[in-house]
């Protein structure tokens, strides 16, 4: 809305945020916090928390989460628990929740012991009717989408990656956190302590919120960018400080607090306050990746995204990926593949299609797991399945996979068919109970086999040979040409135990298979008749698969096809 009345976005965005932000700092240290000692402790908070300032203007939902999460603890703090505050509160919340649909964990706790003052019909009633936005959204979800969670949920959690993993990745959120922002994680365990050793009702419902907030981001690997799921729990700790019964030398206690906090703050890397248009000015200051790829996400763009870094915006942003998108908007190139699709896609324009290789947008590939060595946390890159490019091109279902092609007709049904057919709703309702499941090879796609590109792998010298010079894995090798060809003849240099096989894709049947013999002990070459129907139809992709995984693979050539043909 704002941007249509603004024109632009750029700016929008970046004020909008910065309203927002300013927004919730000003009620948590005019109207929750007890005393000029402790509004200032929260204002200094706010100001030396890195990860507070980073997202505050980012663009993403947390300066709003911010506001609404301020609101209900003024609410909540200060405001005595009528039946009618709980009316307001459950609003908030559910607003919220709207915003961000995890951050119930961070509120549910305080909202129960609020509805547990008042437990009754009335009550209850109260705060399903505080929820209404929430639910007529959810309700609108499924009619529309056919689902009842974001797809992005679909996405980041459920990928296959082993619990245990995950968790080890969360670990080292936390400590990246600490490690370059002393600030946020110290002043919610604060919280956490002071709410438990004051045994106040309303601290300790907050405390469990932030602690049930806490295992979930472990629980989920955390983030790949930097502290980005701390800010909101950081405000729900910055409520417990700012209305804890102070002792008789308060002025003395919350002096000593914003000291800690300003010394903290300046002992970080980059401290927000000291940052001005140089801000990861080097290459070497924005490259802050941890073991785990975490990123200061503030560094990485700053340079050429950065409000204090820009002109008027028609040259906003210089970003590599906006240039590339803008380039995108004048080619005839309907379909794109790509793994960051943000400023990509805005920059490309409402006619394009881009299929997103993490799966974010996209109903298919985010209920497929993520491909084993491709991912890190918030980046879960998957298997393009066969034939998924040419079914997003065309509109009709090509995929090569027969079981993973059904699947693939259910999602199409839900996410494009007729709204209020049977079929549909059918297919809702049998999606929404698992009973699809078997159609998708998860160990297939979490392990899938080798891809090569034939342009990238072909010497100037000695076109149409691809020296690859690998171990095939079980699953096989995936060879794709930059063209259709008809070529009759393939050369192969392996070495194997047992026969190989070759799959060469039919459109949207099922795939030829073509048995290979070959003989134990060395390496040699072998010439495969490339088969008669394949070869007048045309073919631009192959798989080449061995009988276990001890075949060895040096080069492809294609023949050159006959002479006249393409």
């Amino acid at each position: 809305g704002l941007r249509a009345c603004s024109g632009e976005i750029y700016y929008t965005a970046i004020f909008t945020s910065m309203a927002l932000s300013l927004a919730a700092v000003c009620i948590l240290a005019f109207g929750i916090a007890r005393s000029a000692g402790q509004a200032l402790l929260a204002v200094a908070i706010c100001a030396f928390s890195k990860a507070f300032v980073d997202f505050s203007t980012s663009g993403l939902e947390n300066p709003l989460s911010y506001l609404l999460l301020a609101g209900f603890l003024w609410l909540y703090l200060n405001q005595p628990l009528a039946p009618r505050r709980l009316l307001y509160l459950s609003l908030l919340a559910g607003l919220l929740v709207l915003n961000r649909m995890d951050l119930l964990l961070l509120v549910a706790p305080a909202l129960a012991h609020a509805f547990w003052q008042h437990r009754s019909r009335q009550a209850l009633g109260l705060v399903l009717l505080g929820f209404v936005p929430f639910l007529a959204w959810e309700i609108f979800s499924v009619i529309y989408y056919g689902f009842p969670f974001p797809n992005t949920a679909y996405a980041k959690l459920s990928t296959g990656i082993p619990s245990l993993t995950l968790i080890s990745h969360g670990f080292s959120y936390c400590w990246d956190s600490l490690k370059f922002d002393p600030v946020t994680l110290p002043v919610i365990a604060a919280g956490i302590v002071a709410a438990v050793l004051t045994r106040q009702r309303k601290h300790l419902a907050l405390a469990a919120g932030l602690l049930l907030y806490w295992l979930y981001v472990l629980k989920i690997g955390g983030d790949f960018m930097s502290g980005r799921f701390f800010t909101v729990p950081l405000l729900a700790a910055i409520g417990i400080l700012a209305t804890l019964a102070m002792p008789r030398r308060a002025a003395f206690a919350s002096a000593a607090a914003v000291a800690a906090v300003v010394v903290l703050g300046l002992c970080g890397s980059r401290p927000s306050l000291l940052s001005d248009s140089r801000y990861a000015e080097m290459e070497e200051d924005a490259d802050h990746w941890s073991a785990f790829h975490v990123e200061d996400g503030r560094a990485a763009y700053y340079q050429r995204t950065g409000l204090l870094r820009n002109s008027p915006h028609p040259s906003i942003p210089t970003f590599d990926l906006a240039k590339k998108g803008m380039a995108a908007a004048t080619s005839n190139q309907r379909v794109f593949v790509e793994s960051c699709i943000g400023m990509f896609g805005y920059y490309a324009g409402p006619d394009k299609h881009i299929i997103d290789k993490l799966g974010l947008p996209d109903a298919l590939l985010a209920r497929l797991p993520t491909s084993e060595g491709y991912w890190w946390i918030g980046h879960f890159q998957r298997f393009l399945p066969d034939g998924y490019t040419e079914s997003v091109e065309s509109g009709t279902n090509e995929l090569t996979d027969l079981r993973l092609r059904q699947y693939y007709e259910k999602l199409r049904l839900i996410t494009t068919g007729e709204i209020f057919s049977a079929a549909r709703w059918k297919a809702i309702l049998a999606m929404g109970f698992g009973r699809y499941e078997n159609l998708v090879d998860r160990d297939y796609y979490r392990h899938p086999p080798m891809r090569f590109q034939f342009e990238d792998l072909t010497s100037q010298e000695d076109r149409g040979t691809a020296s690859l010079n690998a171990r095939l894995p079980a699953k096989g090798l995936w060879l794709y040409l930059t063209t259709r060809c008809h070529a009759t003849m393939l050369h192969l240099t392996l070495m194997a135990g047992k026969d190989c096989r070759i799959l060469w894709p039919r459109g949207g049947a099922e795939p030829l298979i073509q048995v290979i013999p070959v003989q134990s002990g060395g390496v040699y070459p072998l010439d495969v008749a490339v088969p008669r129907e394949i070869v007048q139809t045309g073919f631009d992709r192959f798989l080449i698969q061995p009988a276990d995984d001890q075949c060895w693979i040096e080069k492809v050539r294609l023949e050159p096809p006959p002479a006249g043909r393409q």
